[in-house]
């Protein structure tokens, strides 16, 4: 449930200074499950499935006001900051690949085309 993945975020992070997104939190705290129920031999991986800058929202939830937390500094990545400020371009086309295909043709000519 959303609880436990929140818990599960923050609760990794004050253990090791991860920040797991939501997905990832919830494979995690599957993998914690089966370890305390598995014997010791038995060791258990669990993979990030995704950003957690992704999931800004939920993160900023479960980590907000947890000692050295900065989503800006540490978790959203260079590429992305100013990024919601900038212009906003859609286009709509027919649902078939083949229009898709010859829109994306299309643009990626008329940028190749301005680099000349």
């Amino acid at each position: 449930d959303d609880n436990q993945t929140l818990e599960t975020i923050q609760a990794l992070y004050k253990k090791v200074g991860y920040v797991l997104d939501p997905h990832s939190a919830v494979g995690v705290a599957a993998t914690i499950r089966s370890a305390a129920n598995a014997s010791p031999d038995v060791h258990h991986i669990s993979l990030s499935t995704a950003h957690p800058a992704k999931f800004s929202s939920a993160v900023e939830k479960a980590l907000d006001g947890q000692d050295g937390f900065d989503f800006e500094n540490k978790v959203l990545p260079q590429e992305f900051v100013g990024l919601s400020e900038k212009e906003k371009r859609v286009t709509e086309v027919e649902g078939s690949v083949s229009k898709v295909r010859e829109l994306v043709k299309a643009q990626v000519e008329q940028e190749l085309s301005e680099l000349q």
